[in-house]
């Protein structure tokens, strides 16, 4: 797990970590981690054994924020997948909020922008330093739908229930840690 790994780190020279953080890990959008769920509870678990790690030794680390992830055959249920299913089986999709602000971001850029932290890590000392990797355009639910729609050619039917359009509790915290350098 977690602790023999940063174990093994420890004799390996240089040794870098990048810890793959989410926003759920923000109640609100502010920079105190309070947890959305049990999967963030976890990761700030992580968070604080790394900050440890970060302060006790020489392992560089590095936490990214990330933006909401797809990709071929996710396996997660993501939204994106829900749209897909909807416009191809011509189902009517629930969108609870549709104006919460989204960051999608294809796995393949997620790759590209680690492999941009760690040339940068590589070149610097820095440790313990937060990043963001977010889409360089941020789009609400409601104008996902409506591009999902075009680029399937066929039109997606959409219920909004009851209470459709409160507002979330967890905004993302894109605003939060630096852009990585040399990524887009």
């Amino acid at each position: 797990g977690l602790l023999a790994g940063l174990a093994d780190c420890l004799n390996d020279r240089p040794a870098f970590v990048i810890n793959a953080r989410s926003y759920w890990q923000y109640a609100a959008a502010s920079p105190n981690r309070k947890a959305g769920n049990l999967y963030a509870a976890t990761k700030n678990a992580a968070d604080e054994i790394l900050a440890y790690y970060a302060a006790e030794t020489p392992i560089q680390i590095a936490g990214v924020v990330l933006g909401d992830t797809y990709g071929p055959s996710d396996p997660r249920g993501k939204f994106v997948s829900h749209i897909a299913q909807s416009a191809k089986a011509n189902t009517c999709l629930q969108l609870f909020n549709p104006q919460h602000p989204v960051s999608l971001l294809h796995v393949s850029d997620v790759v590209s922008g680690f492999l941009a932290l760690y040339k940068h890590l590589k070149d610097t000392q820095e440790s313990h330093i937060d990043y963001r990797l977010i889409s360089p355009e941020i789009i609400t639910l409601d104008d996902l739908v409506k591009r999902a729609a075009h680029i399937f050619e066929t039109p997606i039917s959409v219920h909004y229930p009851d209470g459709a359009g409160r507002k979330m509790k967890n905004l993302p915290p894109w605003h939060l840690g630096r852009k990585i350098p040399g990524w887009a």
